[in-house]
């Protein structure tokens, strides 16, 4: 009976030593057409929190006309990001009374100035029959960042077309989090013609938009634009290249990410 029980005792401690979980990691450079699952966990998307801004809506001048008022003035933030860009796209104008005023956008006669962190606009308003003050609001604004990140992969010495690898990479920029869900190789319009197409999660707060992926190895630059929504918070963003060498370790940059910051900004105007 002791014989017995301590066979077993050692027949489980060589099991245990060939687990499966002793054995190494992956490596990351690859055999093509298979997928390279990485052995560490990520953690799931977080919603990001927006960089603090101070954003002000300032009137500078109007002009009366028989119709109605054109409105001139700019928008103007200070931000601890660096913010290189500013727009928006649901500017609200309404009466003392909270109704909804029609208005156009017409020539600033301005400079666009990211550098002073100025943006002119002017609104056309037309009729004067209203009850002032007029309240002119913003609930968000589309900002792009100058913060950049980079990022590695190596697809391995003699990759192929459609070759795919499932990376997982947590990329942090400012305080976002990109991540490299997918990898593929693809090709152009000729065969000659090679390049990288990422598959991309990002949060709630990033527009889809102006999310430019670099190979910064490549002697000639290479930009993949952010698309369109696939699935909620999945992005497409891959390019092609004439002569492109894909096989080896390469560095990505990530730069120009679009986000969109929420918040209210009002100011008031009357004639």
């Amino acid at each position: 009976m002791r014989i017995f029980s301590l066979t077993f005792i050692l027949l489980l401690l060589l099991t245990a030593c060939t687990s499966p979980t002793s054995i190494a990691p992956i490596a990351t450079s690859i055999p093509p057409t298979q997928t390279y699952i990485p052995t560490i966990h990520v953690t799931p998307r977080p919603t990001p929190i927006s960089p603090p801004i101070d954003f002000s809506i300032i009137i500078h001048k109007f002009e009366s006309m028989s119709d109605g008022y054109i409105l001139y003035g700019s928008y103007q933030w200070e931000s601890a990001s660096d913010i290189n860009f500013v727009y928006l796209d649901d500017v609200v104008i309404q009466d003392a009374n909270g109704n909804i005023i029609k208005y156009e956008h017409a020539d600033p006669s301005g400079v666009i100035s990211p550098s002073n962190k100025n943006l002119p606009f002017a609104f056309k308003i037309t009729g004067t029959n209203y009850t002032f003050p007029l309240f002119i609001s913003v609930q968000s604004i589309n900002a792009i960042l100058s913060d950049t990140a980079t990022f590695q992969f190596d697809a391995g010495a003699n990759p192929h077309v459609g070759d795919e690898w499932i990376s997982n990479l947590n990329v942090p920029l400012n305080v976002y989090h990109i991540f490299i869900h997918k990898i593929k190789l693809i090709s152009g319009a000729t065969p000659t013609e090679l390049g990288f197409n990422f598959t991309i999660w990002v949060g709630p707060n990033i527009n889809i938009v102006n999310l430019n992926i670099t190979d910064v190895n490549a002697t000639t630059i290479v930009y993949g634009g952010g698309g369109g929504e696939s699935t909620p918070g999945e992005i497409e963003s891959g390019w092609a290249l004439e002569g492109y060498l894909p096989a080896g370790l390469k560095t990505f940059q990530i730069a120009n990410l679009n986000i969109k910051i929420y918040g209210e900004w009002q100011t008031t105007w009357q004639p």
